[in-house]
């Protein structure tokens, strides 16, 4: 029982150190052709705006 706790605690440590969110400063989002594309596109736009704070947000539409 002991060794996997200690196998877990160790996973635990690898794993935030693999996992940690990149920096990213701009996210382009592409072909957002019509209103109605665009409005399914709002809840995840808002997402990447949670989760990278500090980045610029382009939109390339047609």
């Amino acid at each position: 029982m002991e060794k996997k706790a200690v196998f877990l605690n160790s996973w635990d440590a690898r794993r935030s150190k693999i996992m940690t969110k990149p920096k990213v400063r701009k996210i382009a989002i592409l072909r957002a052709n019509a209103l109605g594309d665009f409005i399914f596109v709002l809840p995840a736009i808002s997402a990447l705006k949670k989760a990278f704070p500090e980045s610029e947000i382009t939109f390339h539409t047609r």
